[in-house]
């Protein structure tokens, strides 16, 4: 693979880990709801904006057939 290759599936990596922790920080209820309503709604456009992200970042990983092969079981 070339180098910008890795980077998108790092980039990915990266994005859907943060993904990850925003949802899980924002179904606590200590969390998300010691905010104000302003807050929260700018947290929630932006896990929609990284998850829309996320999406384009598959689909480009998919295009160039950098999909993750599986294992070869023995």
């Amino acid at each position: 693979m070339e180098a910008w290759q890795y980077r998108l599936i790092e980039e990915h990596e990266q994005l859907t880990y943060r993904i990850g922790k925003l949802n899980e920080y924002m179904g606590k209820a200590n969390g998300i709801g010691l905010l104000s309503m302003q807050h929260q709604q700018l947290l929630k456009m932006q896990l929609s904006i990284m998850q829309a992200y996320e999406m384009v970042l598959s689909e480009r990983i998919r295009l160039h057939n950098m999909l993750p092969q599986p294992s070869k079981q023995a």
